[in-house]
Order: C-alpha cells, then structure tokens, then sequence
C-alpha cells in the first residue's frame, strides 16, 4: 500500500515538472520579465533634427541613411532603397490645415451642428413644386418576388401627411393635369378617402388602404361604374385596378421614418407614388397652402439583393450651386434634368427640391457649419518617415535580443 502511494506521488511530481517546463520561460536568478521593453532605437525618428532646419517650411526632405553628417548608431534606420533615402517628414508652420503636411491631406465636409437638416446628404424634395401634384418612380418588378421600401418624411410647419401609393402603371395613359388647377388621378382618390371618413395618422405613424378605381381613362380621369362612383374599398367586375396607399404623418422637429413591403404578382411597372394628403403649411397671407409642405428625402425601394431601384432617392443627385431650393425640369418634362430621376403629373413639370447648405429657406432651424476631418497630426514628437522616399522599399533595423527577455 505504501509503495502504492509512492508511485503516485513521483508521477504527480513528474507530471508537475513536465507542465513546468512546458510552459514557463526560464528566467535566470539575475534576470527578470520586462514586459513592454523595446530595443528599436530612434523609433519616432526624432534624429536628426531636420524640422528646425527647415528654413523653407518645405515639410520634409530625404536623406542617405549612412550618410557621414549623421551618426548611424542614433539614426539606427536602413532601407532597402538602392538610393539609401529615407523620407523624413513634419508639419510645416501654419494654422491651415490644408497646408500642414504635404503627406496627409484632410477632409472637409459641412455637417449640420444644431437643428435638424436632410435626412441624409443635404437635399430634400418638396411633395409639390407650384401646385398640387404628385411626384412618381416607374419601376420594374418580377413576378413572385418581395420588395422592401422606405420612405422618410417631415413636416415644413408643423403635422403633415403624406400618401404614399403603389399601382400598377398603365402606359396607355398620360398621368400629368391637363392644367394647373385640376386634381391628378391620386389626389381625387385621396378626396374620396376623405369623403368616406378617412383622416390623417397621428404623428409618427402610418394608416394602409387599398382602394380598387374603374380603368383609367386617358382625359385624367376613370371610366363611369353603374355604382355611380370610380372608387370602392372592395374589387368586383368594375373596380380592378388597384391602388395600395399608405398614409404617413410626421412632424416638423425631425424626419419620421416609415417602412413596409410589397408582393409582385407578376413582371410588370408599377409605380411608387407620393402626394400630399393634408399640410400644415400657410402662405403669406397665413391661409393653409396645399402647395406647400411634405419634405421628402432619403428613400429606398430594394429588390431581395438590397438594390435600390429608385433614382436620386435621395435629391443630392442634381445640384444647387446657390440658393435654398430649385424647381427643377422632371424626368418626363421635354427637356429633363439630368439626373433628376423624377416624373410629376404637374402641369408645369417641375419638381422642387430644397438644399440645407446654401440657405434654410424651408424654416427648419438647422446650422450647418464647415468642419475639418483627419487633420494632419504626428502621433509622437516632431517627426515621422514615409515608408517609400523615391523607390519602393522597405525600412528595417537590426534589434539586439537577449535570451529570457520578453519582447
């Protein structure tokens, strides 16, 4: 039994030495663990001294690494370089950050530091330009397929509500007013959601509807229905084309955004459609001004691989060069914007877009200011090396180590 015990207590013993031995760095009774230490010397290149020499305010100049004016031991850099330069480098004497470095260049950009500006970028789009209208996107889509859309919106005066509407296209048919004063197809869809009752959302929610017209008649207007109406919340024999709307409420202090999906039954046009419903905003004369009001930005309709099929859904695609907004010629207009991306059954073709940079010209309280991003700056000391001077290369040092040091 005891020379049982004894055996298990040498493995134990062994077993204890093995891990020892394994795991541990030797460590002479002189020496101890430095954690940390380097033995790279000149590491933020501060030797020579060349930024005091620079008269010229130049910002660098190359030099010969073993050249005799400088003591190599303090240099301690070599490169591969068959000229032997290595690119010294500083920041000149200067307030601009422009002109710091010619090695790092910022960025600046305009952000907006109090209030609240574009959704995204700096250009917005009103619902409408000079008269009621409804601004759409004609797209493709297949059959059997899902697509996911976005739409953010805000109110210029206070609570507006916006419709959003989903149909088929129907090319047969010319969707812009005959003239400025007459409604549009959705908006006449919309006066009859008034008529049965509907009204605007709280803010920052949406309502959905599905309204079913008889066909579209060329003249802006549908084809008659025995029930007396164009319109019905149900499809039957007379009532087939389908309209999908989405009412969206939000307020003036920020952008709401609001999103939903929709199912093609087939490879077809449809069109995405946005048209005011209500708006807070009055005129000069502070009489409630339908033609105002309805701040668009910053949308999206994806197909299953997260492409957007909207162009300029954002309205930073054409640009503004002065002022706070610009009526701009529509897409289907018979000299289009470039880029513009829009169609509108305005009668005047225009579509309004609005930029926070140049002037806020919409009320919405936003500053925009210039700020400058990655400014040049040096880490450590004076000084800093590009890692190629005239010749791709490399630098290098040779670094004594010792046995039982940690590195």
């Amino acid at each position: 039994m005891k020379r049982r015990v004894f055996l298990i207590y040498i493995s134990v013993v062994l077993l204890l030495c093995i891990l020892s031995n394994s795991y541990i760095i030797p460590v002479s009774s002189e020496e101890t663990v430095a954690v940390g230490q380097s033995s790279i010397v000149n590491g933020g290149f501060e030797y020579p001294n060349l930024k005091d020499a620079d008269e010229k305010n130049t910002g660098w100049v190359n030099i010969v690494y073993d050249d005799p004016a400088y003591d190599t031991n303090q240099l301690s850099w070599k490169t591969t370089a068959t000229d032997k330069k290595l690119e010294y480098a500083w920041l000149r004497n200067t307030t601009v950050p422009a002109d710091m470095s010619p090695h790092m260049k910022p960025i600046t950009v305009q952000e907006v530091t109090e209030g609240v500006g574009a959704s995204d970028g700096m250009q917005f789009a009103e619902a409408v330009a000079n008269e009621v209208s409804s601004l759409y996107q004609s797209l493709a889509v297949k059959s059997g397929e899902n697509y996911s859309w976005t739409v953010h919106h805000r109110g210029r005066a206070g609570v507006d509500t916006l419709a959003f509407i989903i149909t088929d296209e129907d090319d047969s048919v010319n969707y812009v007013k005959p003239n400025k004063n007459q409604s549009d197809r959705f908006q006449q869809i919309l006066t009859w959601l008034k008529g049965t009752g509907v009204t605007a959302p709280d803010a920052g929610t949406k309502a959905d509807y599905t309204v079913y017209t008889t066909n579209l008649k060329d003249s802006n207007s549908f084809e008659s229905a025995s029930s007396g109406s164009f319109f019905s919340f149900t499809k039957d024999a007379e009532h087939t084309v389908e309209f999908k709307i989405s009412l969206i409420s939000s307020e003036k202090a920020d952008w709401g955004e609001y999103k939903g999906s929709y199912y093609s039954d087939a490879n077809k046009n449809i069109m995405f459609v946005l048209t005011p419903f209500s708006s807070s905003f009055k005129n000069s004369s502070g009489n409630a001004d339908p033609s105002g009001g309805n701040l668009l930005d910053n949308m999206s309709f994806t197909d299953k691989k997260g492409n957007n099929l909207l162009i300029n859904a954002g309205f930073d695609d054409v640009a503004i060069p002065s002022g706070g907004y610009k009526a701009f010629p529509a897409a289907n207009a018979s000299s289009p914007t470039a880029g513009i991306g829009w169609c509108t059954t305005a009668a005047d073709y225009y579509v309004e877009v609005g930029n926070i940079k140049n002037a806020d010209s919409y009320g919405l309280g936003a500053k925009i200011e210039t700020v400058t991003q990655n400014a040049p700056t040096i880490r450590e000391g004076k000084q800093f090396v590009e890692l190629n001077a005239n010749q791709e290369s490399s630098l290098y040092q040779i670094v004594d180590t010792a046995p039982g040091k940690m590195y």
